[in-house]
């Protein structure tokens, strides 16, 4: 059993299409599907016996990230921060996303077993995931 459980570190993952360069000596960079990502942070966290701190999703390109800010955001479980999202409409902005790494694999295993991000938002309030909004602040849009 480690001393502490989380590690001080944070993922960012970025999807194939982004092209944003992140220097962030406390953050590790992935690239590439998200569901194959989501199982290897999961069974890197097993085999390491420790938690990430957070993770941050890039879906498109930003001109900007404020990290530092990012990683302010308290983060708790069963809670997904995303640039916007619309109740009546059933939607989540899929841009981007932050969350704890408990929500993380949640999110992973829908993406899994599809590729719609149409259902996100219901799949979200099914396994009571509450959404909470970035701050325009922690980034700048291209």
């Amino acid at each position: 059993m480690q001393k502490n459980y989380f590690n001080g570190k944070y993922n960012i993952i970025l999807s194939n299409s982004v092209n944003l360069k992140i220097d962030d000596k406390d953050s590790i960079l992935r690239t590439g599907e998200l569901s194959k990502i989501c199982y290897d942070i999961k069974k890197e966290e097993l085999d390491t016996d420790e938690v990430f701190n957070g993770n941050l999703y890039i879906g498109s390109d930003f001109n900007k990230i404020n990290l530092n800010k990012i990683k302010k955001i308290s983060l708790k479980n069963n809670l997904l921060y995303t640039k916007s999202f619309d109740q009546m409409e059933s939607y989540i902005d899929n841009t981007l996303f932050y969350c704890d790494s408990f929500t993380f694999w949640i999110v992973g295993n829908f993406f899994r077993t599809t590729d719609n991000w149409d259902d996100f938002y219901s799949y979200c309030r099914l396994h009571r995931i509450k959404l909470g909004i970035i701050s325009e602040s922690c980034y700048e849009e291209v």
